[in-house]
């Protein structure tokens, strides 16, 4: 299974409805045939990125958190 984010609204008698922005897991196979129904429906997520930007997101939320505390950087 991958993860997919929903890029435009979908719905089918197989899958759906996704909305805009929703993320998904399908298989490659699945995720395959919906952006043959529809193209551009389906973007995979890069799991390593999507870490990657997770652990962005935490730290400039911590600074942000120090910052309004004015809490020293460890």
């Amino acid at each position: 299974m991958a993860r997919y984010q929903v890029m435009h609204d979908y719905a089918s008698n197989a899958f759906g409805p996704w909305f805009t922005g929703a993320f998904v897991e399908l298989d490659p196979e699945q995720a395959d045939w919906v952006n043959h129904d529809s193209p551009g429906t389906l973007e995979r997520i890069d799991p390593e990125k999507q870490a990657a930007e997770k652990r962005e997101a935490k730290a400039a939320a911590e600074a942000a958190r120090r910052k309004a505390k004015k809490e020293p950087i460890k």
